[in-house]
């Protein structure tokens, strides 16, 4: 599971809970019948097509939540590798970026030379031993790098650190459900904005537009806010079985169902090409001398 989609996870749920809080006494008891089960899903049947709609949905979440491996974005600026071989990438790790002139930068800052590299590697080793963590070091490449640059960047890797290559697989396999939400002109137009977002603010962005489109759907906020309560990867098993049934729960009926569907099937890496590494030193085996 991506770290976007942790991090957009637990911006809704901080949300969805200061939501409940502000709204806590603010109802003045004057409200309908019909307002009142609109907000909060009691008695409401769910029609036959967003039943079958939640169907597909829940069916699309529930391997995503259970896969292994994490998404990484891939950088800006090159032709990633790309090769079916490899292991999935199970965790996180500093990353280092092979431009296509040549270019080091690390996590994000550009570095004049390998012996930068080498010092802020080393440095990145005694941090990750105070702190009783190891991470491997993933090297992006591009591919018309050489495996000799490969080779001189791996003199300067501190003993201790593991060094691997990421690997873009194919583009993934979707569902029927999956490539018809694909198919619409808006969904298209949402995913470039997405796309499109700062990196530094894509989580809180997200979040804030999903609550925006959770409209007045209470069993769904309501999901959102008990996110808070699970740890690491479960969250994402939590809301792909929560999610479907609290839609369910409101006959479909919030301000945008689409962005709802194709988000959390966007964080939670549906339309991400697999990403796996190989150890660094296998370079020559992807690259050219």
């Amino acid at each position: 599971m991506s770290k976007l989609a942790l991090l957009s996870l637990a911006a809704l749920s901080a949300l969805a809970c200061s939501s409940k809080s502000s709204s806590k006494g603010s109802s003045t008891g004057s409200g309908s019948k019909a307002d009142d089960r609109a907000e909060h899903g009691a008695g409401t049947q769910a029609s036959p097509s967003c039943d079958e709609r939640m169907n597909r949905f829940a069916d699309a979440l529930g391997p995503l939540a259970k896969s292994g491996g994490m998404a990484l974005p891939i950088p800006p600026g090159i032709s990633a590798i790309e090769s079916s071989e490899g292991t999935p990438i199970e965790g996180y790790g500093p990353q280092l970026v092979l431009g296509k002139d040549d270019t080091l930068s690390l996590q994000g800052r550009l570095l004049r030379s390998i012996d930068e590299l080498g010092n802020e590697l080393a440095l990145t080793v005694e941090m990750a031993r105070a702190s009783g963590r190891t991470e491997p070091l993933y090297i992006w490449v591009d591919q018309a790098s050489a495996a000799a640059r490969v080779a001189s960047i791996l003199a300067v890797v501190p003993a201790g650190m593991e060094a691997r290559l990421v690997l873009v697989g194919p583009e993934p396999s979707l569902s029927e459900y999956e490539r018809e939400l694909l198919d619409i002109p808006r969904v298209q137009t949402l995913r470039q904005e997405i796309d499109d977002l700062d990196p530094a603010d894509k989580a809180t962005t997200l979040a804030q537009r999903m609550q925006v489109a959770v409209g007045s759907c209470a069993p769904l906020m309501k999901a959102f806010g008990s996110v808070a309560s699970t740890d690491g990867t479960s969250k994402a098993e939590y809301m792909a079985k929560a999610a479907p049934e609290a839609l369910r729960a409101c006959a479909c009926e919030v301000a945008d169902l689409e962005f709802i569907e194709y988000t959390l099937l966007a964080i939670m890496g549906a339309f991400d090409r697999p990403l796996r590494s190989i150890p660094a030193s296998e370079a020559a085996s992807v690259l050219g001398p």
